[in-house]
């Protein structure tokens, strides 16, 4: 939620894995509503951020995965001048959370026995949602997303997937990275001769 002088002020997402001397920019999956602010802000000049206003409260999801097994920062950064006032900048629920690998060792792995396409999770989405599909061994795979009228919104999977359980997801955008509007959409995976299909609504 944020209520902020558009381009001249905003906030972003930073990180240091050297105690504080350094910090990156983090960006999220969507990006910043505004990709540069005014060069004269004394705090982020220059920097992509939140900046305008959100009247309401929104998920930002933000990669971590280059910085697994570090000792982490994480820093709120906003700058503002004091010729306008505004709200600002209001955060709640920061969660941070990663994948469990599983050790296989020399235990059997069991595939599954068929072609499958789980149900994505979450479904509603507001923009960012898993997809899973199973396979009983190694197939030619295309999992693509289709608007309401049958036409292909994005291309997630093309080529050959080996067998087990695959995770793939979709960030509310089609093939140009442009955000698709709210509706009906539909999950299809072809994999061999099988085909697999399911629902999703999408909700911003």
């Amino acid at each position: 939620y944020y209520n902020i002088e558009s381009y001249f002020d905003g906030g972003n997402v930073k990180i240091s894995a050297d105690g504080g001397n350094t910090f990156t920019i983090l960006t999220p999956f969507d990006g910043y509503p505004e990709d540069e602010v005014y060069s004269g802000n004394c705090f982020i000049p220059g920097e992509p951020a939140f900046s305008g206003t959100y009247v309401a409260w929104r998920k930002d999801y933000f990669d971590l995965s280059d910085y697994a097994g570090d000792t982490v920062i994480i820093a709120f950064d906003f700058g503002s001048d004091n010729s306008v006032t505004y709200a600002g900048w209001y955060i709640n629920w920061v969660k941070i959370w990663s994948t469990v690998p599983v050790e296989v060792g020399e235990k059997e792995q069991i595939l599954p026995g068929k072609v499958a396409l789980h149900e994505a999770v979450p479904n509603p989405t507001t923009g960012i949602t898993s997809i899973s599909f199973s396979l009983p061994r190694s197939m030619e795979v295309d999992l693509s997303v289709y608007d309401a009228t049958g036409r292909l919104v994005r291309n997630l999977i093309s080529g050959e997937v080996k067998a087990g359980t695959h995770t793939v997801t979709w960030n509310g955008r089609d093939g140009y990275y442009r955000k698709v509007p709210n509706g009906v959409y539909f999950l299809r995976l072809r994999a061999g001769s099988a085909t697999e299909s399911r629902k999703l609504l999408l909700i911003r």
